[in-house]
């Protein structure tokens, strides 16, 4: 019994909390549900917002059908399910913020945490003992898989700002005078805006500094 309640406990928030460290879980390819639309239940909030209480309910309703059954068996005004609502809105709101940067891998992780729910129920359905079904086997399996598709995806971006990064020292490096050159003007035309501000006493500010003497 202890067993079983450990692996609950496992799927409930382990893999919520793989979301807050960029996801390592999710399909190589979105289903196709998930190609022609966007996941539905879920808040189309300001991205700086947490997800409400109310809000978790309704994600878990639709992609976590598992994970509500287990919430709406915990007392209403308990302090575990509070923390775990808390729990989730961090993590869920985290996921949230990459439907709008990064859409594909927001799709992804949706399915992710779908697969995660199923992988759940068939654990709660299973007995004390018993081996893992082929239908569980091949569920982890694929999580597995797309996880590593997941940080491949991540490795290949995380390459590419590299690349660009690399572009620009290059070209800054061949263009030092120039940059040197749009510094002083950038910093003439603030002296002058700031003497205009200060009054005619400071006008200087704006002179060489061979005018000074």
């Amino acid at each position: 019994m202890k067993l079983a309640k450990a692996s609950l406990c496992l799927l409930l928030i382990a893999p919520i909390a793989s979301v807050a460290e960029e996801p390592s879980t999710a399909p190589a390819t979105p289903p196709p549900a998930a190609q022609s639309q966007q996941p539905q239940g879920h808040p189309s909030s300001s991205l700086n917002q947490l997800m409400g209480p109310q809000e978790v309910m309704e994600f878990l309703a639709a992609h976590g059908p598992n994970r509500l059954d287990f919430l709406n068996r915990m007392p209403d005004d308990g302090q575990g399910r509070r923390r775990l609502l808390r729990f989730w809105g961090q993590r869920l709101s985290t996921m949230a913020r990459l439907k709008d940067t990064d859409t594909e891998l927001y799709l992804r992780m949706v399915h992710q945490f779908e697969l995660q729910d199923q992988a759940l129920g068939l654990v709660r359905k299973s007995k004390l003992g018993d081996p893992p079904t082929k239908e569980l086997r091949d569920i982890v399996t694929e999580l597995v898989r797309t996880g590593i598709s997941l940080r491949e995806q991540r490795i290949a971006k995380l390459e590419k700002q590299l690349q660009n990064e690399k572009e620009k020292l290059e070209f800054d490096q061949k263009n030092q005078a120039k940059l040197v050159d749009q510094q002083l003007d950038s910093l003439r035309k603030e002296g002058k805006e700031l003497a205009k501000r200060m009054g005619p006493d400071n006008e200087t500010i704006n002179a060489s500094p061979e005018s000074r003497h």
